[in-house]
C-alpha cells in the first residue's frame, strides 16, 4: 500500500507507513491512501487522478523551494483601498 502526497497537481509516492512532514503540511499538502501492492501500479493509478508524479529527490526540491523568497509569482499587489495618515480623517457625513 502507498500513499500519494499532493499539493494542487504535483504529487509524490512513499510506502504507506510514511506519512507527511510538519513542511508539506503547513503547505497545504495531503495524502490519498492507494491499495496497489507494486509502486508501478500505484503510480500509474495516481497518474490517471491527473497527478504530475515527482520522484523524492524532485519531490524536496519542489517542497523546499515553495520558502524561497525569491519564487514570488507576483509580487507586484497594489492595494484598492485608500491609505489615510492619522490627520486625514475618513468621516462619514450625516
Amino acid at each position: 500500500m502507498y500513499h500519494v502526497i499532493y499539493l494542487n497537481d504535483t504529487a509524490t509516492l512513499r510506502p504507506a507507513n510514511h506519512g507527511i512532514n510538519d513542511l508539506e503540511w503547513e503547505h497545504g499538502c495531503r495524502s490519498v491512501l492507494v491499495s496497489y501492492k507494486t509502486e508501478f501500479h500505484a503510480t500509474g493509478y495516481a497518474e490517471s487522478l491527473g497527478f504530475d508524479m515527482l520522484d523524492a529527490a524532485q519531490w524536496n526540491f519542489f517542497i523546499n523551494s515553495l520558502d524561497d523568497p525569491s519564487n514570488v509569482s507576483n509580487d507586484s499587489y497594489k492595494n484598492s483601498r485608500p491609505t489615510f495618515d492619522r490627520w486625514d480623517s475618513n468621516r462619514p457625513i450625516y
